[in-house]
């Protein structure tokens, strides 16, 4: 641990930039496969123990990701960006008034215009796109689709969650950008249960039931749910749908499902996971013409 007052010794023991290309930006993959290997031979004999990393924002952070197993010598990586400049002292930090009401950015746009375009970015788009973000997370709801698929026998298809076997529910999923509904639904039954030829018997009002995230469990909480989607849950379409193929047609995606079963209509609530018995109710109500 350090002492107060005490000051490290440190040696820059090398510096690298590795050509323009050698790494996709997207994921940090290898294109230039003789930089990237002479790269790690120079770290690995070199054996820093701290690493700094300044390959532009998104791909620095991936390739610590991918590579930095393959330094066992750096005990600390840090990705820089202007950073950098002020710790090497190329560039000098805004006075300390404008750093404590953050305003820092603004001095450095005085002393770097060319940062203009990422300044933008950074504090008005950024921003905008936040709140926006946060409203949609507060007041919207995701548009889903749900399949309630009927076999000969009249019994209705259920699947179980990969992420909660327990959880037994209606195949659905979200509806894309320049989707309609049907179109929606039809994906999602091809995606989820390798099911193509589905005959179409009716359909829901448009969002016929909706609910808060809050009510539904996972692997991922209802917090992270808002986050990753950007809604505060789901309002759902119901489509109905027979099925005159054979059980061996239906092909899980094991990332969703872990076991699907033919459900008799008596037993559905009870099947059904709670926070899906709204829905189920709604659905056994309008299955009663096909009896």
């Amino acid at each position: 641990a350090a002492v107060a007052g005490e000051r490290w010794e440190t040696a820059v023991v090398g510096v690298a930039e590795p050509p323009y290309g050698t790494y996709r930006r997207v994921d940090a993959t290898v294109l230039e496969v003789s930089a990237h290997r002479d790269l790690i031979n120079l770290i690995n004999e070199r054996q820093p123990s701290v690493l700094i990393i300044a390959l532009g924002h998104g791909l620095q952070e991936k390739w610590l990701m991918e590579y930095l197993p393959s330094c066992p010598s750096v005990r600390v990586a840090v990705a820089v960006g202007g950073s950098l400049d002020y710790l090497s002292g190329n560039i000098r930090r805004a006075p300390s008034a404008l750093r404590r009401i953050g305003l820092e950015w603004l001095w450095r746009l005085g002393r770097q215009p060319t940062r203009l375009p990422r300044i933008f970015r950074a504090t008005v788009f950024f921003s905008y796109e936040a709140l926006r973000w946060a409203w949609r997370m507060t007041f919207f709801y995701r548009p889903s689709v749900v399949g309630c698929i009927l076999n000969q026998q009249g019994k209705v298809l259920l699947v179980a969650r990969t992420d909660d076997p327990a959880h037994w529910q209606f195949p659905q999923g979200g509806q894309e950008p320049g989707e309609t509904p049907l179109q929606a639904v039809r994906r999602e039954m091809r995606e989820e249960l390798g099911l193509i030829h589905l005959e179409l018997i009716g359909q829901s009002r448009p969002n016929v039931h909706r609910y808060v995230w809050g009510r539904t469990f996972g692997t991922m909480k209802a917090e992270q749910k808002r986050c990753h989607y950007g809604y505060r849950g789901q309002r759902q379409t119901v489509f109905y749908f027979t099925f005159a193929g054979q059980d061996r047609e239906i092909v899980l995606d094991r990332t969703e499902h872990t076991v699907w079963q033919w459900t008799p209509r008596q037993q559905l609530l009870s099947v059904l996971h709670p926070v899906r018995r709204t829905l189920g109710t709604i659905i056994l109500q309008a299955l009663t013409p096909y009896a």
